[in-house]
C-alpha cells in the first residue's frame, strides 16, 4: 500500500488512521456525554420520586385535618342543638344528622381534589 515514488498512498493511509482515532476520540467523548446524561436521569427519577411521596405524606395529612375539621364542625353543630324540646329532639335529630351527612358529602366532593389517584 506505501508507495516509495510519490508517497500519495502513504499520506492516505496516515490520513485514513488520524481520521480514524479522531473518529474514536469522538465516540469515547460521547460515550461519556451518555454516561453523565443516564446519571443526570437517575438523580431526575429519584429526585421526582421523593417529591412523589412528600406529596403523598402531604395529601394524608390534609385528610387527617379535614376528617378532624369535620368531624369537630359536626359535633358542634350535635351539641348547639336544642335539646330543652324533648318531644321535638326525636324528629329534628333524624334531620341534623340526615343535615350533617349530607354536609358531609359535600365537603368530601369539595375536598376530593386532595385524594390520591
Amino acid at each position: 500500500m506505501y508507495v516509495a515514488g510519490d508517497g500519495r498512498p502513504a499520506a492516505a493511509g496516515i490520513y485514513a488512521i488520524a481520521k480514524k482515532k479522531a473518529v474514536e476520540m469522538e465516540l469515547a467523548k460521547c460515550k461519556i456525554d451518555i454516561m453523565s446524561l443516564n446519571s443526570q436521569l437517575l438523580d431526575a427519577i429519584q429526585q421526582k420520586l421523593n417529591l412523589s411521596q412528600q406529596l403523598e405524606a402531604w395529601q394524608d395529612d390534609m385528610h387527617r385535618v379535614i376528617d378532624q375539621q369535620l368531624m369537630d364542625k359536626h359535633q358542634d353543630e350535635w351539641r348547639s342543638a336544642p335539646s330543652s324540646l324533648s318531644g321535638s329532639t326525636r324528629a329534628h335529630s333524624g334531620q341534623s344528622s340526615r343535615r350533617a351527612h349530607r354536609i358531609s358529602d359535600r365537603d368530601k366532593r369539595l375536598f376530593s381534589f386532595f385524594k390520591k389517584n
